[in-house]
């Protein structure tokens, strides 16, 4: 549990330069969950309507999004950790991170969409 948490207040920080090399040397042991959120958008938020099957409807990466995801990518591959398995909410945004990211298709996980659904 402790790795879990190390390695996670490690690369959740929004620019993942800022990791340490005892962490990523804990990633490269390989066991580890790293959460991610999904690189830059191009706006606030999703509308109203949004379809999240959909992804002409809802937020999706920018161009600077693409990139900070390419980044991530690099990242993970010039430290060596290893990616047995990537797991994306089902936002267009998250499954793009991820692809890029990683250059392999996530799984959908719905547990991973956002929390606040509900408009109750």
């Amino acid at each position: 549990m402790v790795r879990f948490l190390l390695a996670l207040m490690l690369l959740v920080a929004p620019a993942a330069a800022h990791a340490t090399d005892a962490g990523w040397a804990l990633l490269r042991d390989g066991g580890h969950i790293v959460l991610l959120r999904h690189a830059m958008v191009t706006g606030t938020a999703d509308p109203a309507n949004f379809d999240i099957a959909q992804c002409p409807t809802q937020l999706n990466l920018s161009a600077r999004g693409q990139q900070q995801a390419s980044r991530i990518g690099a990242l993970f591959a010039a430290r060596a950790a290893p990616i047995e398995r990537v797991l994306s909410s089902r936002y267009c945004r998250c499954l793009d991170t991820a692809r890029i990211a990683f250059e392999a298709e996530p799984e959908p996980f719905a547990p991973l969409d956002l929390l606040k659904t509900d408009p109750a």
